[in-house]
């Protein structure tokens, strides 16, 4: 398959589905976030080239995934975490904001977030999100959010 070439469905998506941690293939399973369809492949094939550093790569295939799926929380929240890595913090804070939004319960946006303010030595406002992502922890139970 060429590299820009992606097809994901029926008996593919299994395989595809195949290839990633438990945890990913139980939340493309479980939080209906992700269907057998292209914005799902430009997404998974953006975590593999998160997991292998090719940050660049993979902000491009999430950005592929958030034009298809526009509401797709969890290609911002990785590609927040992208950008954070690359130093591009006002960059990721707008990723972690549209995360949020998406999904205002989840912690570890909010703690996204906050690294990403904590780059920028925004201080105060790192402790804040911290601070509401360890509100948020304590107060959603693990995989209700």
């Amino acid at each position: 398959m060429h590299d820009t070439e992606i097809g994901a469905g029926g008996e593919d998506w299994d395989v595809l589905l195949s290839f990633l941690p438990p945890d990913w293939q139980e939340l493309a399973r479980d939080t209906g976030a992700l269907k057998p369809d292209l914005a799902a492949a430009y997404f998974i094939r953006g975590v593999e080239k998160g997991e292998l550093g090719r940050h660049e790569e993979a902000i491009a295939d999430w950005d592929a995934a958030i034009r298809l799926k526009p509401d797709l929380a969890y290609a911002y929240y990785n590609r927040g975490l992208s950008k954070g890595k690359l130093g591009r913090y006002d960059e990721a804070i707008s990723d972690w904001d549209a995360a949020i939004r998406l999904k205002p319960g989840d912690a570890e946006a909010y703690a996204g977030r906050g690294a990403a303010k904590h780059g920028l030595r925004r201080y105060e406002e790192a402790i804040a999100d911290y601070n509401q992502a360890s509100r948020l922890e304590t107060e959603t139970p693990k995989g209700s959010e």
